[in-house]
């Protein structure tokens, strides 16, 4: 069983730069880490139950520390709210909090209509580097689960200032709600390529690790 269960984030893949970063300094320090496919070969029949599936698969009895990315931190703060005996700690950076009612929002509400009444919305997948499309079943599916899961884990949450993809604060807001969680900010976007060694020198003191 792994000790850390990494979640990529949306049109991505367990091969993205930060996935490997993390992996290769997990790796160093001794610390068994999994990534698991969370599209499981099936991007556009993608849905939230079915990742919430591959991180149950991936993380079993637990307690496993759970890292997400984007929508891999929503989803490890779903699975943290759904089944806390399972999960010890969280760490998510920029956490896509209301998934379903941001995708519906940026859309604006007449493409968001087309996507339904198609079943079908074209797009990038930036983890394989071709266009693709992405059923509506995923937001539909969405809507049942809460839009800011709840869990009481600690949690360490990274954000760059500078994202223009998920709102700092709806992050900000999420910490402030619960004592056991920490908010770090980078100057940095939503992908917070520029703060990977920043965040390793954090997420070691969280994990009480070594230095390698």
């Amino acid at each position: 069983m792994p000790d850390i269960v990494y979640l990529h984030g949306f049109a991505s893949s367990p091969q993205s730069r930060k996935a490997q970063w993390f992996r290769r300094r997990f790796d160093e320090t001794g610390v068994k880490i999994a990534v698991p496919d969370l599209e499981n070969g099936d991007f556009t029949g993608l849905t939230v139950s079915g990742m919430i599936g591959r991180v149950k698969e991936a993380s079993g009895n637990g307690p496993v520390t759970l890292m997400g990315s984007s929508l891999g931190g929503y989803l490890a703060a779903l699975y943290a709210w759904q089944w806390p005996e399972r999960v010890d700690r969280l760490i998510l950076m920029a956490p896509a909090f209301n998934f379903a009612g941001r995708w519906v929002e940026t859309l604006g509400e007449t493409e968001a209509q087309r996507w339904k009444r198609t079943g079908w919305l074209p797009l990038m997948h930036y983890g394989r580097g071709v266009e693709d499309k992405i059923g509506w079943g995923l937001i539909e599916d969405a809507m049942r689960y809460p839009a800011e899961p709840q869990p009481l884990q600690p949690s360490l949450v990274f954000h760059g200032s500078e994202d223009a993809v998920v709102p700092l604060e709806a992050a900000r807001r999420w910490c402030e709600t619960h004592p056991e969680r920490r908010l770090v900010i980078y100057e940095d976007g939503h992908d917070l390529g520029e703060s990977l060694e920043a965040m390793w020198a954090e997420v070691r003191g969280f994990l009480s690790l070594n230095r390698a």
